[in-house]
């Protein structure tokens, strides 16, 4: 193995990857296939300074690709550019392959003004990688100010490894150095010293508020480009690959569709917006890169605060840090998991309480269940022979929660147990298979999980916890290859 494989690549962040359609359901990345005839954005908005909880990081984005994607659906008149992104939109999202936006703003003026014909390691190369991993094909690469420069390397040097990638150039506002220009739009010299001028066949849309002279060089170099001069107000929409809607041009959209991501819009047709996150990772048994598609559209919505910077868990001392008591609330193969409707904290989270002086677990369990569901002690039956699980810092909070498990003393409706799980946003709690559940909580709480879950499986073997109502909590559990499953009960049956 060379030296350079084993070296610390975990400064190597890649971007975030993000797909939108209009259609019936997500996008999905069929294996094997090439993902074909989308617009893919170089994106990076810097919004990170902002403080407090915010929407998702794309749903800014979403709005605009909302009204992009399901315009054509309300018009009376068809739209050319529409065949652009029929398959969708594909955004790179730049800003998080960084710490902060400095170090971003000094990668990207060192990829532009860098002398060297190739990519950047670290930067320029991992996009490289990427589009040839996510095996893109027929696609429109478009790129707004400064990262237009990026853009144009990427493109020669997908051009020359594969012609077939890009099949069309949308830049707008670009911002280009006269080293870049120099560098890369130049003509080269022949042995001979003579000069050609290069020529680009791709086909080039030009955006700009005013003609200069880099606009000139670019049409020279592009000559099978256009150009459009409009005001500033719409470059973000014809970034998306279409040229603005004019208010008379006869499409019928959602009065909230044309500034913000409404989530409950329709078109004409029924199709709505779907947004989709996409990563790319080796398959270990096949050691070929897998594109793993996972649908975000509910978390568009979702109040998020980045601007929260977690404790340092190495510095708490955890002998006399502050003690919760955590509940784990049972009912067959479900737990409980509970929201803030006041927006006190962001996503689901395991109940727990500080314990009062001289209290027992099983009397927090009841405090925290009258506290944070509708329920009461009575409705729970506290199980003390499965033992506590210790939760480090959940949430990034500096507390140490002592997780105990109870169990529902009522049945659940009666067509729930093998029912998806279903979600009430006005409700403070709901009941999750472990799977979900997993996702929906931080890290130190889904290895508090899995403990549990191991703890309730012996449990099971010696009859202290029922499997009934659909099994029991961590059923779908696997391990180094060992599937944990036991008896599933038979469907509720009338008492």
């Amino acid at each position: 193995m060379s030296r350079k494989s084993r070296g610390d690549k975990s400064p190597w962040k890649t971007p975030s990857v993000y797909a939108f359609v209009g259609d019936y359901g997500p996008f999905r990345a069929k294996r094997f296939e090439p993902i074909e005839q989308v617009l893919v954005i170089l994106y990076d908005k810097i919004s990170r300074c902002a403080s407090g909880p915010q929407h998702h990081t794309m749903y800014d984005f979403a709005g605009q690709a909302q009204k992009r994607l399901l315009k054509s659906d309300d018009s009376t008149s068809g739209d050319q550019d529409t065949d652009t992104i029929r398959n969708g939109i594909l955004v790179i999202d730049v800003r998080y392959m960084f710490d902060t936006d400095q170090e971003l703003a000094a990668s990207l003026k060192k990829e532009t003004e860098d002398s060297n014909l190739t990519l950047t390691k670290g930067f320029g190369k991992s996009i490289l990688r990427l589009f040839q991993r996510l095996h893109l094909r027929n696609i429109v690469l478009a790129a707004e100010g400064e990262l237009c420069a990026l853009a144009l390397k990427l493109h020669k040097v997908l051009h020359e490894k594969d012609s077939g990638m890009i099949s069309e150039l949308h830049l707008s506002c670009p911002v280009l150095t006269a080293r870049f220009i120099n560098t890369h739009l130049g003509a080269p010299t022949q042995e001979n010293g003579k000069k050609t001028k290069p020529v680009d066949v791709t086909p080039l849309k030009l955006l700009v508020e005013t003609m200069n002279s880099r606009v000139d060089i670019l049409r020279g170099f592009f000559p099978s480009g256009a150009t459009e001069i409009v005001g500033e107000e719409q470059t973000d929409n014809y970034l998306l690959g279409f040229t603005p809607v004019s208010e008379n041009s006869g499409s019928r959209e959602h009065p909230e569709c044309k500034h913000g991501y409404d989530a409950d819009y329709r078109s004409t047709l029924g199709q709505s917006l779907f947004a989709t996150q996409i990563t790319v990772e080796m398959n270990r048994y096949t050691k070929q890169y897998e594109r793993n598609c996972e649908d975000i559209t509910k978390s568009l919505t979702d109040m998020i605060d980045e601007s929260h910077t977690e404790t340092d868990v190495k510095t708490i001392n955890w002998s006399s840090c502050e003690t919760h008591i955590g509940a784990l609330v049972l009912r067959g193969n479900r737990c409980i998991l509970v929201r803030s409707l006041q927006h006190e904290w962001i996503g689901m989270r395991i109940p727990s309480l500080p314990r009062q002086p001289e209290e027992s677990p099983a009397d927090t369990i009841g405090r925290i269940l009258v506290e944070f569901t509708e329920a009461g002690a009575d409705d729970v039956t506290f199980l003390p022979q499965v033992l506590p699980v210790s939760v480090f810092a959940p949430n990034g909070r500096p507390i140490l929660v002592h997780l105990y498990a109870a169990y529902a003393t009522e049945p659940p409706p009666r067509d729930s147990p093998l029912e998806p799980d279903v979600e009430d946003d006005e409700s403070t709690y709901d009941w999750y298979t472990y799977t979900n559940a997993m996702q929906k909580v931080d890290a130190a709480s889904t290895t508090a999980l899995q403990i549990m879950a191991l703890n309730l499986v012996q449990c099971v073997k010696v009859g202290i916890v029922p499997t009934k109502w659909g099994g029991v909590f961590g059923q779908e559990m696997k391990m180094l290859d060992v599937c944990i499953t036991t008896p599933i009960a038979q469907p509720l049956l009338d008492e």
